[in-house]
């Protein structure tokens, strides 16, 4: 079984071990990391971490995931000490495609992350939003997930683990572990396609930005600056 180990991370935090046709992270550090950044894409809500950190003050979630109701609406931003600390992007339709999620990690996921600036980074790599899974719903290609990877890497300089989550067409699922993975161990991400946002999209980033804004100055852009990123990526 072969194993790697990822460049950032170093030679004592983070290695790979392939395990029965996945991968799961095995994640060591001489000490406890002070500050957690978790960052999420996959479509299924999973309420639960949300309520373990929300009145944390040490990690910070983050997460572009399908709205579902009662649970991880842009305006959860956490309680407590952890306030500001969970920052949901609940999108609201299905259909979504590499150029929105790219948009929801450039305006909003990556800077907060490196405002945030974690020891240790915890990717929940779902891949329930790829293209061809019918469970997620969503259109986002291997290179897709390829390209958030990267984007997460430039926002931080600190160990990074993923853990896979979901997915739940086999084949996609491969194709966009292995994508992840040859982005972690160094290979630059291929290039995606170009499209439209989605009609939701701004509304939703929008509202993202009016909740979280208060509790993150990496978000308190100009209206021009908001507007300006929208025309160039719409």
């Amino acid at each position: 079984r072969p194993t790697a180990t990822t460049p950032r991370a170093s030679a004592s935090t983070t290695r790979w071990r392939w395990r029965q046709g996945s991968c799961s992270p095995l994640a060591t550090r001489r000490r406890l990391p002070s500050s957690i950044g978790m960052s999420t894409t996959v479509t299924a809500r999973r309420a639960s971490s949300t309520r373990r950190v929300a009145a944390s003050t040490s990690p910070c979630t983050a997460s572009a995931e399908r709205w579902y109701p009662e649970t991880g609406a842009a305006c959860e931003t956490g309680g407590g000490g952890g306030q500001g600390r969970n920052l949901n992007v609940p999108w609201t339709s299905d259909g979504l495609a590499d150029s929105d999620y790219l948009a929801a990690f450039r305006l909003v996921l990556c800077p907060v992350l490196a405002q945030f600036s974690p020891d240790l980074l915890l990717l929940s790599a779902g891949f329930d939003a790829a293209d061809g899974d019918a469970q997620g719903k969503m259109k986002v290609t291997a290179a897709g997930f390829a390209q958030m990877t990267q984007l997460l890497l430039s926002a931080v300089d600190c160990p990074v683990a993923a853990a896979l989550e979901g997915g739940y067409n086999s084949r996609v699922t491969c194709e966009c572990c292995e994508a992840v993975l040859r982005v972690l161990l160094g290979s630059s991400p291929p290039a995606t396609s170009p499209t439209l946002l989605a009609p939701s999209v701004e509304p939703t980033l929008r509202s993202v930005l009016a909740h979280n804004a208060p509790h993150w100055s990496g978000l308190r852009y100009s209206e021009k600056a908001v507007q300006d990123f929208f025309a160039e990526a719409a």
